[in-house]
């Protein structure tokens, strides 16, 4: 991540606040002017993170920042109608055959709901296609109001069968093209790994970044294993194991 002096020096020149930044969906268009049409496939990747509680002036601007803002407020915020922001959603664009990546808008929130979620994706899918770009896919995390968002954007995500199983919507800005919806794997991952946990948290004293790799080894093939042949063994407490086994070996293939 840039300094924090690095950042200041960027927001002398862009002006960062909530919303889709227009300074850089022009630059897309300038650097992707001359791309290959396979360089210009990309996806939009949106996730959200909890944000410190507070309220600051900035001077330059005479605006109280720290309040939900989803981009339409170009004034000071009157804070006795507007909740401090709890949240901040940020959207991404990502090359699919190319290397490449960039930041384009962000949005400070104390929770969305699935309908909000849905308007500010489609809203992104148009910016980024008027740059020139061709998105083919949308990703996010597996929270219940991104379930939601993908239910209200035509998908149908909770079908018990592949037949009934939807996991595309149309473009909202080009006819006859589809958008494809994918959830987060590693989330997804840890996710699954939580559904087979009943034993609490444990937490370190130092608090160390969440490794998805540990999530990873819990549907390894030799867990699978393992518990076969403790099941075999007729342990205490791993009767009746083998459907946990396959399920397991089944994650790992």
């Amino acid at each position: 991540m840039p300094s924090v002096q690095v950042i200041r020096q960027w927001l002398k020149v862009v002006k960062g606040w909530p919303g889709f930044t227009a300074e850089v969906l022009d630059d897309l268009k300038v650097k992707h002017k001359n791309d290959a049409p396979r360089e210009r496939l990309c996806s939009i990747v949106l996730d959200g993170m909890s944000i410190k509680k507070g309220c600051e002036l900035d001077t330059p601007s005479g605006r109280l920042i720290g309040f939900v803002d989803l981009g339409n407020s170009q004034g000071p915020i009157d804070a006795d109608n507007v909740p401090l922001a709890t949240d901040a959603l940020v959207f991404m664009v990502v090359g699919v055959a190319a290397p490449w990546k960039m930041p384009f808008g962000y949005f400070l929130s104390a929770g969305l709901s699935g309908e909000v979620l849905k308007n500010l994706v489609v809203e992104a899918i148009c910016c980024i296609t008027e740059c020139g770009l061709e998105v083919v896919a949308v990703v996010c995390d597996c929270l219940a109001a991104n379930v939601t968002m993908a239910k209200l954007l035509g998908c149908h995500v909770h079908e018990h069968t592949f037949a009934n199983l939807k996991t595309f919507f149309p473009h909202p800005s080009k006819e006859d093209e589809v958008i494809f919806f994918l959830f987060d794997a590693c989330h997804a991952l840890k996710l699954l790994r939580n559904l087979l946990g009943d034993k609490g948290v444990l937490l370190s004293k130092t608090y160390g970044i969440m490794k998805v790799k540990l999530a990873a080894q819990t549907f390894s093939s030799s867990v699978s294993k393992a518990l076969e042949f403790a099941s075999l063994l007729k342990l205490p407490g791993f009767h009746g194991c083998k459907g946990t086994a396959k399920f397991v070996a089944m994650v790992d293939r």
